[in-house]
């Protein structure tokens, strides 16, 4: 067995990232297959549209263990256990959050990627992007109290008014913060 900071790298990587890997390499297999065997015309378009989606998908996941990886890293470096443990829980918390915040970027590009493989959706995103100035207002208005929600959560995590396992008492009860999401 490994031991010290190289065998927490290898733990973790390979822990992570393996079932995602196990998803891009057949599929980048298969793609460069499919691209070289001749097929029907049509079979081949929609097989290499169909494989080009999953295998941005299955990078987006890829990235996101990735990120998961990092996060082991970092935590492990900043054990919660011991008496003054403020720092710790000042990176624990920082860290889950820009995980998230990652996370939801990587998911969010993966999808609009995949979805613009598609003419269709090509085409109505430029007539969207002619009246983009009124869709957005209308977004905005729309989503504000979600924006405000993961605005006020990025700033509980960065300013750390109160951090992961600090002890808080609300009306009465108390109880331990356990994480700290965007939204609240």
């Amino acid at each position: 067995m490994v031991r010290g900071r190289g065998g927490l790298i290898t733990r973790s990587f390979i822990q992570r990232v393996r079932g995602p890997a196990r998803l891009v390499v057949p599929l980048a297999a298969v793609d460069v297959a499919a691209a070289t065997v001749r097929l029907p015309s049509s079979l081949s378009a929609l097989l290499l549209r169909v494989l080009g989606i999953l295998i941005v998908l299955a990078v987006a996941f890829l990235i996101v263990r990735v990120t998961y990886v990092i996060d082991d890293l970092v935590l492990d470096r900043y054990p919660l256990e011991g008496p003054d443990n403020l720092k710790a829980r000042q990176v624990h918390t920082q860290i889950q959050v820009l995980r998230r915040v990652t996370a939801a970027v990587v998911t969010i590009l993966a999808i609009a990627i995949a979805l613009l493989s598609f003419p269709e959706v090509r085409a109505a995103g430029a007539g969207l992007l002619a009246s983009a100035g009124l869709i957005g207002i209308i977004a905005g208005v729309a989503a504000k109290p979600t924006a405000t929600n993961v605005f006020a959560g990025l700033q509980i995590a960065i300013s750390q008014p109160i951090r992961v396992d600090d002890v808080v008492v609300v009306e009465g009860h108390w109880g331990r913060v356990e994480q700290i999401a965007l939204t609240y």
